[in-house]
């Protein structure tokens, strides 16, 4: 998420919650709650805070709506396949190259943002063709944990709710 898109939410959260000024009151506020949700697709943060509204009269915690972001994130984004998931990648870091790192990463879902992270985003922008198979390997060990997260967060809210 970028930070224009950031300052989105952060006007709606002051708009749906006007009664408690405290909220993002402060510019190191605001900078803190970016830096966590930096990574964050807008999107996902957009309909978590929408969800949490019709549902909450209270606003949400910083922790509370990341959590939220994350399951509306792997609720809606199906795992790519690797192929997809390095096309999109590719053509991210040849669209936008080293220095646009934070627009590049929208086009990524989840796993691929891991997988490029952890091999490092200059290094495929430089020679996209020699970390392919290294993507692939990540890709797929981050999508697979992602399942089993959500899988293991959904069973969660199970037994609480029962």
């Amino acid at each position: 998420m970028t930070r224009q898109e950031f300052a989105v939410i952060a006007s709606a959260l002051k708009t749906y919650y006007p009664r408690e000024e405290r909220l993002l009151a402060t510019d190191k506020t605001v900078a803190s709650w970016f830096a966590i949700f930096r990574d964050v697709p807008y999107k996902d943060c957009a309909v978590a805070l929408k969800r949490w509204v019709s549902e909450k009269q209270f606003s949400p915690s910083l922790a509370e709506l990341l959590a939220l972001s994350r399951e509306v994130e792997a609720e809606t984004v199906d795992p790519w396949d690797e192929k997809e998931a390095w096309q999109r990648t590719a053509y991210a870091a040849n669209r936008f190259g080293a220095d646009r790192q934070a627009d590049a990463m929208t086009y990524m879902d989840y796993a691929s943002r891991k997988a490029v992270l952890e091999i490092g985003y200059a290094a495929i922008c430089q020679n996209p063709m020699s970390f392919r198979e290294n993507f692939r390997e990540l890709y797929t060990q981050f999508a697979n944990q992602r399942k089993y997260d959500s899988i293991r967060e959904r069973k969660k809210r199970q037994e609480l709710a029962e």
